[in-house]
């Protein structure tokens, strides 16, 4: 309906009203119905999009975090298995390592848990230990158990031994020289074994990448800790800021 149709219209309705035929539906501006003729009719176009772009973005989100797990393995299930059933729950890749059996098994049961809590028990009971390797990849390792039997032995012989064991490699400072421990041990994993009995002497053992072991002095590893400066970028400016426009005028 254009302009003139409208004008025609209201004129109508207001005879109409005057000689008591019909009674008033509408009482507004004529200025207003200019306005509404002259603005154009709806349309569905691209800027009708970004609000069914938002109500997906919502439904995208929740479908990223996963809802809480509920299991029970009470009779025991494989740990390889278990961990692909967090992994698929999850939506993430979990690598065991080559170490793990079938014979390993988990005995638990959960309800209404995270994932990563889940996880993290799991760990815990089976004795492995978790390394994230980068976003949504995790390797999970069952560290060898050693037995050691030593008397009145340097450190570094002690941590030599291990480290052949695990097959890891060792890295020794100055530092390490004339320690002498006695140790009588049998079935615990060599991680904490090393760490315990290094721990013994007052010094630390530092783990790094491609399967390296450091034992320094706890003095040493603070002044080799590292300063690092990231710089960020669309930050987002303070709540309360006042704009300025600059013009020629």
């Amino acid at each position: 309906m254009n302009y003139k149709q409208i004008r025609l219209l209201v004129l109508l309705m207001g005879l109409l009203a005057l000689s008591g035929l019909v009674q008033p539906i509408f009482d507004c501006p004529v200025g207003w119905l200019n306005a509404q003729a002259s603005a154009p009719a709806t349309e569905v176009n691209e800027t009708t999009k970004p609000a069914v772009e938002s109500q997906s973005a919502k439904t995208k989100s929740k479908e990223e975090s996963p809802a809480p797990m509920t299991k029970d393995w009470s009779k025991g299930h494989p740990l390889s298995e278990v961990l692909q059933a967090i992994a698929e729950h999850a939506g993430v890749n979990i690598i065991p390592d080559l170490d793990i059996k079938d014979t390993d098994l988990v005995k638990m049961q959960v309800n209404n848990m995270e994932w990563r809590q889940v996880l993290d028990e799991v760990i815990n009971q089976t004795k492995c230990v978790l390394t994230p390797v980068k976003e949504g990849v995790y390797r999970v390792t069952k560290p060898m158990k050693l037995e050691a039997d030593f008397d009145n032995a340097t450190l570094e012989t002690v941590v030599q031994y291990i480290a052949k064991q695990a097959g890891v490699n060792l890295i020794l400072t100055p530092e390490i020289s004339g320690k002498v421990v006695t140790v009588h041990v049998k079935g615990v994993p060599w991680p904490d074994l090393m760490e315990s009995i290094v721990k013994s002497t007052g010094l630390v053992v530092v783990r790094e990448k491609h399967n390296v072991v450091r034992i320094v002095k706890e003095e040493t590893l603070k002044k080799q800790l590292e300063t690092k400066i990231f710089r960020f970028k669309y930050l987002q400016p303070p709540s309360v800021y006042t704009p300025q426009i600059a013009t020629s005028y």
